[in-house]
């Protein structure tokens, strides 16, 4: 029950830091431990660890110069990004994956519906946005699979509703002697 009481307070502080800092706040800063937010409107978050970068949502393509410079601004080099994934396929969360997969070269790994909504470079939303540009998915996941880099395993729990692979991700971080 304490797992969850924590991912859920995790989610909701992830979920809440646009609205706290503002579309207009451009500042990268440390959330957590390795866990870092780098811009975008409704957030987008680095994770790293020593063999590269995860990156959480790439926002849209306005949001790529600003992303790409936070990630800089915070030490890291943006070329170490190596997996990218996202919350959902909508535009304002993924329109900028095509980007950063060319700028990177980073694996994209998407949850079901969301893998096919990029791959076909449609929002998967009611009425589905057509601002997308197709994005090769190199990993489609089911929900309960795991992605792993230097050290950090994230859990993929599907959360369909928003979309059709709406995904939360999980993770275990230490923080001053608590995980």
């Amino acid at each position: 029950m304490r797992r969850i009481t924590n991912l859920l307070l995790l989610s909701l502080t992830l979920i809440s830091m646009p609205a706290v800092y503002g579309a207009e706040s451009s500042e990268p800063f440390r959330i957590i431990d390795n866990i870092y937010w780098v811009g975008g409107t409704y957030g987008s978050y680095l994770i790293t660890t020593p063999d590269g970068h995860i990156l959480h949502d790439t926002g849209t393509n306005a949001m790529h110069d600003v992303i790409v410079s936070n990630v800089e601004t915070l030490g890291f080099d943006v070329q170490d990004i190596k997996i990218m994934i996202s919350s959902h396929a909508h535009f304002d969360h993924v329109q900028g994956h095509r980007l950063m997969q060319q700028l990177t070269g980073a694996q994209v790994i998407a949850l079901g519906g969301d893998a096919a909504a990029l791959e076909a470079g449609q929002d998967n939303s009611a009425g589905g946005f057509r601002g997308l540009e197709p994005v090769e998915v190199d990993r489609v996941i089911e929900d309960g699979d795991t992605v792993t880099l230097g050290g950090v395993t994230l859990t993929a729990l599907w959360t369909p509703g928003h979309t059709q692979g709406a995904t939360v991700w999980m993770t275990t971080v230490e923080e001053e002697g608590n995980s």
